[in-house]
């Protein structure tokens, strides 16, 4: 079986390209699940480090994760109901926001 990526940064096994029905080829002992979702796995990153007490910035998030959406995936959050706090800050002449989480929906 291979993998093909699809426009959403989705990859999903394409059962019409099967290499061999005995047995699993090398391509299927090296391929990703299913599915995998890389906006979601950031989503799900930004989540744990809010509930473990975390303050995140755009910066950190680039560098620990290679994630450039924070900003976005806070918003997400914040319509299904976590309140999060963004605290703008400053200083070197620069500014950023940190975002913290005050309390989980329900």
């Amino acid at each position: 079986m291979a993998i093909t990526k699809t426009g959403k940064k989705r990859w999903e096994k394409d059962s019409s390209l099967n290499q061999s029905q005995e047995g699993m080829s090398q391509m299927d002992m090296f391929a990703a699940p299913a599915t995998i979702d890389v906006a979601d796995t950031q989503k799900a990153w930004a989540l744990t480090q809010l509930r473990a007490g975390r303050r995140l910035t755009s910066w950190q998030a680039i560098i620990e994760f290679r994630y450039t959406r924070l900003a976005r995936d806070i918003h997400l959050l914040r319509k299904e109901g976590f309140v999060i706090t963004s605290e703008r800050k400053e200083g070197n002449g620069k500014n950023w926001c940190e975002y913290y989480l005050e309390s989980e929906p329900g």
